[in-house]
């Protein structure tokens, strides 16, 4: 019997390195998206209606930025919704879609558009507003 306790200390080596190796992978990340910029956010997308009140150029690494003012918002499929709680606020948005002629005529009208949250580097959070639409 002493054998067998002398040869017990060698199997609980590998058995600790596995419980090491298995336990490493509970504390995974919900799932994540990457925005344009690379960055990774949990999985988010909404489709507003909106109303836009200006159209300029972008400081913060798109060509240009939107405005708009949220009339409604709608989920979409089992995403986060990042504008669900800015009904009827007015939020800044950065898009890299040429819009520039569409918007002259839909600026103060409403549009139909997505918004999803993205990592925007070292300019935090941003709204990304794309596939954007005269309602």
């Amino acid at each position: 019997m002493s054998r067998y306790f002398r040869l017990g200390g060698l199997w609980l080596v590998p058995v600790t390195v596995l419980l090491v190796l298995l336990l490493s992978g509970c504390g995974s990340s919900p799932a994540t998206s990457t925005g344009p910029e690379g960055g990774a956010l949990q999985e988010n997308d909404s489709v507003v209606e909106a109303q836009i009140n200006a159209y300029r150029d972008s400081t913060k690494g798109f060509p240009k930025e939107l405005e708009v003012r949220i009339i409604a918002s709608q989920n979409v499929g089992d995403l986060m919704n990042p504008t669900m709680n800015r009904v009827d606020s007015v939020i800044t948005a950065v898009t890299d879609e040429d819009v520039s002629k569409a918007v002259e005529r839909f600026l103060g009208s409403f549009i139909i558009a997505r918004i999803k949250q993205i990592d925007g580097g070292s300019n935090g959070i941003l709204f990304y507003i794309y596939d954007i639409k005269a309602k």
